[in-house]
């Protein structure tokens, strides 16, 4: 089971690491340097916050609770030591089960583990496109949008 965050300085700190975003939250985590770690070194801590966008408290509190719930009955979640989260609720993790907001988080979570090295590395065709996917039949002449090549 993760610790908690507790301290709104881990909080900043967590949303300046790494984002992934589902239906459900969004997913920030950050590797906890050595100094930070202390005596939870091998423990990965996890905060939630939900906005007030959600809903009154009573939403809020009901959103807060569900995702708690999803990642203390679910062991198995790939958490890193030495690694903190932070799981901003959305009011979609009401309208999924717990089995279905532990499987968004653990797709979440091995999202993070390739987002963190995949951004180190920039992909050519990704910056020739503006780091757009290029459309099959499609001409790039540098500008936002490929012009669409017609079967003739």
């Amino acid at each position: 089971m993760p610790a908690r965050l507790k301290q709104r300085a881990d909080f900043l700190a967590v949303g300046k690491g790494a984002r992934v975003h589902c239906a459900p939250f969004s997913l920030q985590s950050r590797e906890r340097s050595a100094e930070v770690a202390g005596s939870l070194a091998d423990v990965p801590r996890i905060g939630f916050t939900i906005t007030k966008k959600v809903g009154g408290a009573v939403v809020r509190n009901r959103v807060r609770r569900r995702l708690k719930e999803a990642v203390r009955v679910a062991p198995e979640l790939p958490f890193v030591a030495q690694s903190d989260y932070v799981i901003v609720g959305r009011i979609e993790s009401l309208k999924l089960s717990i089995v279905q907001l532990q499987q968004e988080l653990a797709k979440a979570l091995r999202k993070t583990g390739r987002a963190s090295r995949s951004s180190q590395t920039v992909n050519a065709s990704q910056t020739a496109n503006h780091g757009l996917p290029s459309a099959p039949n499609a001409v790039n002449d540098g500008s936002k949008h490929p012009k669409r090549i017609e079967n003739q």
